[in-house]
């Protein structure tokens, strides 16, 4: 770093440099990584290959800083760079980089893509050591979509180049890993085995961030093993590393472990006292921010008010010396009298200089709460921002579990609950991405789940098409989420039964507030159902209809007009104005 220093003193504008220096300034500057890439990038005067770096790195700087539109799009103009210039190296360096973030946002389908991309390019170009390094990460894909022996398979290959060619830290990560998938296969002796490969390498490089990792892991393998007292004190050794370090992340995850073995040993006590620990961490800055302007106001308020007093008391002073120099002469009595002017000038000056400052406190505080409202705000949102990718990595499940399936019967019920699922994280979507957190435009919403819905069945649009009304209804959460899952319901149906053979389809859904009642009507032009047939139908999907319209105080009509027509009037409900 020093002598890239030195280049870059004698010529600023050094393109390998700026790239090289912000790339070791990941692991420990974010903010002059990317000033040194966005210079990069401007005084770049054609270099293909030096602009690609840039983007790339500057797509982990992104990536680490959580910016992920940022990153995912300064991945893509790499990745189009790299193409254009033919450099398979680079270009797999890109791929893989790409695949991690999607691995991090729990989108495993999108990370195993790339990572298979990485990995044919490293083939190509034939670098065994970054080949392995692909391997490691195909195999962390198949370990959390549960296809370990593929894991194992992938992980023994990728041994043998960091044999070949000495490299004791990824042999450590290896080990650490087929140790880790053992676990998973609950073949404990074979996870011990290769843990303690790993601990012997990392104490000889000691590696201590490492080793932090590692006792996390042995302690979930005797926690599984039904050793909690074994697990709970290589818990400890993890947390002694990682608290050395201040790895808030790795500190976070060991606690969450202790937790769960708390939990599970019925130990209630430390459950609740280890995980009280970080929802204290969470919380402890804004109560703290809190607590200090109550105290402040409780201040200031009484500082004034003994001004207030002594003010007081003074001009009482004041009006009985007056009293006094009424028996004077004239002169004392002109005399006495400015002097009360003067004071009573002076009081009302304080008065005006206390009631001025304790004004201009007020407005800093206000503004001070107000800051402290929005970063509950943008809290609020990210919660939100989690549970949506959450429930993400639950439709991935269900679409994994889907194909594997041979069953058709099995795969449609299994695709129904992905798209319930979708329906409730398009929901967390639109509050996280909205302005205002309260509630849900029922209209856009409605837009975009149809579209998904009929983007997911196939469905021809110039055959087949929908209209949404929703009177620009807005929705909290409780009310939208039962009422978008009898709504994705409904279209479902529609979708599947209604339009087989149709050319003219049409699918009408309308929401209206009259007098104090939210009226709802999906209707389609379909070929229609048997109205008593549909009532007294015994299908989960039928069920659940009726179930969540009960908690929304619903009640169902279903008539054959011309098509198929579900008419629901709600009495239990809550618009955001």
């Amino acid at each position: 770093m020093d002598s890239l220093k030195t280049t870059l003193k004698e010529d600023p504008d050094n393109l390998i440099a700026l790239n090289d220096l912000a790339f070791e300034y990941t692991y420990t500057n974010l903010d002059s990584a990317r000033i040194l890439l966005l210079h990069a990038i401007e005084v770049n005067n054609g270099d293909s290959l030096q602009l690609g770096m840039s983007m790339e790195t500057l797509a982990i700087v992104y990536g680490i800083q959580g910016d992920i539109a940022s990153a995912i799009s300064h991945h893509s103009k790499s990745i189009e760079i790299f193409e254009r210039i033919e450099s398979p190296s680079y270009l797999a360096w890109a791929y893989n980089d790409l695949g991690a973030l999607y691995y991090q946002q729990y989108d495993y389908d999108q990370a195993l893509t790339y990572f298979l991309k990485a990995m044919n390019l490293r083939k190509e170009v034939q670098n065994p050591a970054e080949l392995a390094k692909s391997k490691i990460n195909i195999a962390l894909i198949f370990n959390k979509t549960e296809q370990y022996d593929s894991a194992l398979s992938y992980l023994q290959s990728s041994l043998q180049p960091f044999i070949d060619e000495p490299d004791p830290l990824m042999q450590s990560i290896v080990y650490l890993n087929m140790g880790s998938t053992f676990v998973y296969l609950s073949q404990f002796d074979s996870a011990e085995y290769f843990y303690k490969k790993t601990e012997i390498i990392q104490k000889r490089i000691e590696d201590q961030e490492g080793l932090g990792i590692l006792y996390r892991k042995y302690g979930e393998l005797y926690s599984q093993k039904n050793e909690p007292l074994k697990a709970l004190e290589y818990y400890d050794l993890s947390l002694s590393n990682v608290l050395n370090r201040g790895d808030m992340g790795r500190i976070i995850e060991t606690k969450q472990a202790q937790y769960l073995l708390y939990e599970k040993m019925g130990d209630y006590q430390n459950a609740y006292q280890i995980q009280s620990d970080y929802l204290t961490f969470r919380d402890s800055l804004i109560n703290i921010k809190n607590k200090e302007i109550i105290n402040e106001y409780n201040t200031k308020y009484e500082t004034e008010q003994k001004v207030r007093t002594i003010a007081e008391l003074e001009l009482e002073q004041k009006n009985a010396a007056l009293a006094l120099a009424n028996s004077q002469n004239q002169r004392n009595i002109f005399i006495s009298g400015v002097a009360i002017l003067m004071i009573f000038i002076g009081f009302l000056y304080q008065r005006y200089s206390t009631k001025k400052k304790t004004s201009e406190l007020l407005t800093e505080k206000n503004s001070e709460i107000t800051s402290a409202l929005e970063d509950r705000e943008v809290l609020l949102k990210e919660i939100h921002h989690r549970v949506k990718n959450n429930l993400q990595v639950i439709s991935s499940l269900l679409n994994l579990q889907a194909g594997s399936l041979d069953d058709d019967a099995a795969k449609d019920a299994v695709r129904e609950g992905q798209s319930r699922v979708k329906s409730m994280a398009l929901i967390h979507q639109k509050l996280y991405s909205a302005d205002d957190v309260r509630g849900v435009d029922i209209q856009d919403y409605l837009v975009n789940l149809s579209s998904e819905l009929f983007r997911a069945f196939g469905v021809d649009e110039e055959k087949v098409t929908w209209n949404i009304d929703a009177s620009g209804l807005k929705m909290d959460i409780d009310t939208v989420i039962p009422l978008g899952l009898i709504i994705n319901e409904l279209i479902t149906n529609s979708i599947k039964y209604a339009f087989q053979g149709a050319e003219n389809g049409l699918l009408d859904i309308s929401l209206k507030e009259i007098n104090g009642i939210l009226n709802v009507s999906v209707i389609d032009n379909g070929v229609g159902m048997n109205e008593e047939a549909l009532k007294t139908s015994n299908s989960f999907g039928w069920k659940m209809i009726k179930s969540l319209s009960r908690k929304l105080k619903a009640e169902i009509e279903v008539k054959n007009e011309q098509g198929t027509a579900v008419y629901l009037t709600l009495s239990r409900y809550k618009l955001v104005e």
